[in-house]
């Protein structure tokens, strides 16, 4: 796997929950589905014409978003690094040909990651399905508004390195529950305004429409409801409650909010720290949006 989501990079004991749910697991599976956006492309008769770029890496084309590809999987290696390996399934031919079928030539930013949940272990490897425009060529609008960007906390009381740390772990924690819906989670992004969607409202077209770049067409806000630690007889817990609102740029409307607590359960009488509370408020975010609607189509198997 090529990259794991930062929010896993730093959150050892959930990815020990995640192997041990894995390997107790009774079954697994692999689903593939797509977000169509842009409908009425003729399919490519040869898969093998679509490029793939992996998240991070220069595209010097310009491009037309059509849709997303995700690969979902429950099944995993046994790997001595203690990584979350996909087993199978997770090949970049199978979304190239779920591109090559909806009429594009590209999938972009493409990134893969293991989910946030210790109860559910599953690997997602999702991409942008574009197609290349000719020198010259207008972008069509799109169908279906699917593509997010993660504002900044609103936190005035952490530190600059706590706040960076702390977006980068609700930004990862939200690629999963959204991305198996159909949602897309812009990977990376450099947005330093921190007024909350209250306030990107009131901001005119041009800045509301440049949050998260142009490709972003919906925006999420995470917020902090409350925290409580607690020592209780069989060891200690930190938890988070957190809500997640997510608006239209073209219609400045709300279309989801949701709540979700997480917890982290640390072990005997242990002394709370700042990243337990930053893992246990991730995991409340991808809580607060297991109700999204889903905007995917299943693909059967390829």
């Amino acid at each position: 796997m090529k990259k794991l989501y930062p929010f896993l990079k730093t959150a050892p004991l959930i990815l020990l929950a995640v192997g041990l749910a894995s390997l107790f697991a009774g079954c697994s599976s692999v689903a593939v589905t797509r977000t169509v956006a842009l409908s009425g492309l003729t399919p490519l008769a040869n898969a093998d014409q679509v490029t793939v770029v992996e998240e991070g890496k220069p595209i010097s084309q310009p491009y037309q978003l059509v849709g997303a590809v995700t690969v979902a999987s429950t099944a995993f290696q046994n790997n001595p690094g203690n990584q979350q390996i996909p087993a199978k399934g997770f090949s970049y031919k199978r979304m190239k040909a779920v591109a090559a079928a909806m009429g594009a030539d590209g999938v972009i930013g493409v990134h893969t990651g293991v989910s946030s949940n210790p109860r559910e272990a599953t690997a997602v490897r999702s991409g942008l399905v574009v197609k290349w425009l000719a020198v010259g060529e207008a972008k069509r609008p799109v169908e279906k508004s699917f593509v997010v960007a993660v504002l900044p906390l609103a936190e005035d009381s952490k530190s600059p390195s706590e706040q960076k740390s702390w977006n980068e772990t609700m930004a990862s924690a939200v690629i999963e529950p959204l991305e198996t819906k159909g949602y897309y989670v812009l990977p990376s992004q450099n947005i330093t305004f921190k007024g909350g969607l209250e306030a990107a409202r009131d901001l005119g077209d041009p800045l509301l429409q440049s949050l998260g770049g142009a490709d972003a067409q919906l925006l999420l806000e995470t917020t902090i409801l409350g925290g409580a630690q607690a020592n209780i007889i069989i060891g200690a817990s930190a938890s988070e409650q957190i809500r997640t609102t997510l608006m239209d740029k073209a219609t400045r409307k709300e279309i989801f909010q949701g709540s979700g607590t997480g917890a982290m359960y640390l072990g005997w009488l242990l002394n709370m720290i700042g990243d337990k509370h930053k893992m246990a408020a991730g995991i409340g975010a991808a809580v607060s949006l297991n109700q999204i609607k889903s905007i995917n189509e299943v693909v059967p198997e390829l």
